[in-house]
């Protein structure tokens, strides 16, 4: 397999399928038990928020030592430090020493180094989902100027929206192993299919290891059976659980189309519930999803947003085609779903 000069490779897969040890590879920074990697050209990578910062140096400071690290020379880094700070957008912060930087500010500063190497090719690894929307289109288009200019990137992501916009081909891994190479659509809906039939409900978070799913059903059948459903019926959407929370909690469940979150629904507010098992319950109205294969998105979280548990790619939800007069004037103002949900315990 082989990255051309001036090209956008995404690399997608579920959490463990290898994309990270892939990226430190390539970066130098892990070398593999086996096999080669060859890369032909100064390689800069941004692997992880703060790689290569120090807490107790100031921003400035830390643009200079970061961008050393990185291969750019001290005159380089002063020439470009004005248009590194200016498009980190944390110029009142840039004398402040970075262990008082939020992790978006980490991240924004830490990107804009990246960007502005003279490098050849760019490796990027889940860093552009930190920070706000505004920041993470700047970033994207940043990255098509480098494409523009010829050289390649490498994007490591779990946002299908971002790697099919960026990517004119990508990775798909699966356990350490190369399971597709193509077009981004394709591979995105391979991708799709591996999710439907492997299936992973692990979180991440700090509460990952107090709270666990046991299964999902929609109108009383294992999504893992259920054949797709159709737009016009209404859905009950039953998630099954186990825990150990000691605190009011709340479980959230989102819907995904093509890597855009279309909507979230909350089973209580913040509720306690004793340890053990329970079901939350949502309700979907007919006619609110559109024909397609809908990606389920399954967290939680306690009021004051500290501690928390998600697994952004839980499940497929595939919605048949089906077509008629009514059907076809939807208008799909999502925000406007009046969904019920409830929170049982068994």
């Amino acid at each position: 397999m082989r990255s051309t000069k001036g090209e956008t490779v995404g690399i997608i897969g579920g959490n463990g399928a290898g994309k990270s040890t892939l990226l430190r590879i390539l970066s130098r920074i892990t070398y593999p038990s086996s096999g080669r990697a060859w890369t032909n050209g100064r390689v800069s990578s941004l692997l992880e928020v703060g790689t290569g910062f120090h807490y107790e140096l100031t921003g400035r400071e830390n643009v200079y030592l970061n961008g050393t690290l990185l291969g750019m020379t001290a005159p380089e880094v002063k020439k470009r430090m004005d248009e590194i700070i200016a498009f980190s957008g944390i110029e009142s912060f840039i004398d402040t020493q970075v262990k008082h930087y939020s992790s978006g500010m980490f991240v924004r500063l830490a990107f804009s180094v990246s960007a502005h190497l003279n490098t050849d090719i760019l490796i990027l690894d889940e860093v552009l989902a930190v920070g706000d929307a505004g920041f993470q289109q700047k970033s994207l288009e940043k990255v098509a100027e480098v494409v523009r200019e010829g050289k390649t990137v490498l994007f490591a992501s779990h946002s299908m929206s971002a790697v099919r916009n960026l990517c004119q081909k990508s990775i798909l891994l699966h356990q350490g192993k190369l399971m597709a190479y193509g077009d981004s659509p394709h591979t995105i809906n391979q991708y799709l299919d591996l999710i439907s039939t492997s299936r992973d409900y692990r979180f991440s978070g700090p509460w990952k290891e107090n709270i666990t799913l046991k299964g999902i059903d929609v109108n009383g059948h294992d999504i893992k059976i259920n054949q797709a459903v159709s737009p016009l019926e209404k859905l009950t959407i039953d998630l099954h659980f186990t825990h150990e929370l000691t605190e009011p909690f709340r479980v959230t469940l989102s819907f995904y189309c093509d890597g855009y979150r279309c909507f979230t629904l909350h089973d209580t507010c913040f509720e306690a519930t004793g340890s053990g098992g329970f079901t939350s319950t949502y309700v979907i109205p007919a006619e609110t999803l559109r024909p397609g294969r809908w990606v389920i998105a399954v967290g939680g979280h306690n009021a004051v947003m500290n501690q928390w548990f998600w697994n952004e790619q839980a499940d497929v939800l595939e919605v048949m085609e089906h077509y008629s007069p009514s059907f076809e004037k939807i208008n799909l103002g999502l925000i406007n779903i009046q969904a019920q949900s409830q929170r049982k315990i068994h």
